[in-house]
């Protein structure tokens, strides 16, 4: 499979548009979404993308999971709580 066609692919499946106009936002959407299918394994999952598409030489898809992984580890994030100084 085209390296493009299989991360379009990709994208569809994690509930991201290949088309959009606004790719940040389908990061945040894939991220969102791998949260809630996989919960606290969400990272681990996506790490694991991440690493199939590094073995498979494939760097628009590396690069994309690496920025799903990123956007997860935010979302995973606590907020502070209490008071700001």
């Amino acid at each position: 499979m085209v390296p493009q066609e299989k991360l379009k692919r990709q994208m569809r499946y994690y509930g991201a548009n290949p088309m959009s106009d606004d790719p940040d936002r389908d990061i945040w959407r894939a991220a969102n979404l791998l949260m809630k299918q996989h919960g606290a394994d969400a990272e681990r999952v996506a790490l694991g993308r991440e690493r199939e598409m590094e073995e498979e030489n494939d760097l628009d898809g590396f690069l994309l999971w690496r920025r799903i992984v990123e956007a997860i580890r935010v979302l995973q994030t606590p907020l502070p709580t209490g008071l700001p100084n």
